[in-house]
């Protein structure tokens, strides 16, 4: 068995209505015609999946008809979709230290409001207890955005965790697997919100006019050709200005700011004064800022943005698989959104500590929980600061006990 309660409830789940405990992979039981909408008032299935079930639904999934639209991170049809094969993510890279393996991936598909509470619930419950899984999860009426850590003898359960729901089943794709593998967050968070904060309504429709995704080998070949013909052409770095500074790719625009709001009114600016027909290169950190962002563009009329498929994480698991010594386009860390800030790409280090000036590219957190700055410092500031951002109180804090610091508590 794959654990207690590994078939997601029924708002999520592709298990016969008769609770014949079969997946269902064709059109073959009265729960899979019916609309995708009143799978979630349905009553709840206790059945379990076994590991033979799975495969016997990956199998059919595997004889069942492609969809048209190959997009992989966009998925026009409603309604439960025949499951993908549960090995779809092999190989698995080399484990960390610790056994877990960190991952992201992200997809455009509609969520019925009226179930995303449900849907909530059933991720924060199954996902902890049954799979061990820590992370961040959000979803929204346009879909899933997960980074989380999983380990390895749970990867395969969670793929057929996603593949029997009637919510994800072949919509999720393949795992973007991290640079580097340790537990990357402390426990598992679901949030209902926004996948990407946008600051304007952003529908399934405009999602759909997606960028051209251009696969490591092939970004690396193709923005290398570009800026040899002509070296004014349009590379930006969709990130946020701390994720810039410790690493980026050799001639890319990064506009200084905070949000992807500002950013992307950065960028319209950029685009102004260009020719629609005009390539524009985008990258970011796992690929979901530039699929939105490259919509929006799209949207307005941009007839050629192309993104690097993976972000900056499949860039980096490239350079790290490819033949030793070839020479990589970006330089330093990519920075995460997780309590490892940071992974390395090459050993270049393009930043300064925010304290002496010297040169270092590590992020931390300033230990005042209240501060909870966000700043890079060396270890010889992180001795001298007491690991704070150098201010008096936060030092003063630094000196306090556990019990000192709950009696004297302070606002951020």
């Amino acid at each position: 068995m794959l654990g207690r309660r590994l078939v997601p409830r029924p708002l999520l789940g592709l298990l016969c209505r008769r609770q014949c405990a079969q997946p269902v992979a064709a059109r073959s039981c009265p729960a899979q015609r019916q609309a995708w909408p009143a799978a979630a008032s349905a009553p709840r299935v206790q059945h379990r999946l076994t590991r033979q079930q799975c495969t016997d639904a990956a199998a059919a999934a595997a004889a069942a008809e492609p969809s048209a639209h190959r997009s992989p991170y966009y998925r026009a049809e409603a309604g439960p979709q025949a499951p993908q094969p549960l090995d779809m993510d092999e190989p698995y890279p080399a484990e960390g230290e610790d056994g877990f393996y960190t991952a992201s991936f992200y997809s455009f598909f509609e969520i019925p409001e009226a179930a995303l509470p449900e849907l909530r619930a059933a991720i924060q419950d199954e996902w902890s207890q049954d799979l061990a899984i820590v992370g961040r999860i959000y979803i929204c009426e346009q879909g899933i955005n997960a980074q989380l850590s999983v380990r390895g003898e749970k990867i395969r359960a969670l793929r057929a965790w996603l593949e029997a729901s009637g919510a994800f089943a072949g919509r999720i794709p393949r795992f973007n697997w991290a640079i580097e593998h340790r537990r990357a967050f402390k426990a598992l968070h679901v949030r209902v919100r926004p996948l990407v904060a946008v600051g304007e309504s952003l529908g399934l429709p405009t999602l759909g006019r997606e960028p051209e995704y251009l696969a490591p080998a092939e970004w690396e070949q193709e923005l290398r050709d570009a800026q040899a013909r002509d070296p004014d052409t349009l590379l930006v770095d969709m990130r946020n200005t701390y994720e810039f500074r410790i690493g980026r790719f050799q001639g890319a625009v990064c506009p200084d700011a905070d949000t992807f709001r500002d950013e992307m009114a950065m960028v319209r600016e950029l685009c102004a004064g260009r020719a629609k027909t005009e390539p524009i290169y985008m990258y970011c950190t796992g690929g979901i800022r530039c699929s939105v962002a490259g919509a929006l563009l799209k949207s307005e009329g941009y007839a050629n943005v192309k993104t690097l498929q993976g972000g900056v994480i499949a860039y980096g698991r490239h350079v790290r698989e490819r033949a030793q010594g070839a020479p990589s386009m970006f330089r330093g860390k990519n920075f995460t959104f997780d309590k490892r800030l940071g992974e390395e790409v090459t050993g270049e280090v393009l930043a300064k500590c925010d304290q002496c000036g010297g040169p270092c590219d590590t992020f931390t957190n300033c230990a005042n929980q209240s501060c909870n700055l966000l700043f890079i410092q060396c270890p010889a500031c992180a001795l001298k600061h007491h690991a704070t951002c150098g201010n008096a109180v936060c030092v003063e804090r630094a000196h306090m006990s556990h019990e000192e610091r709950i009696k004297n508590r302070m606002g951020p």
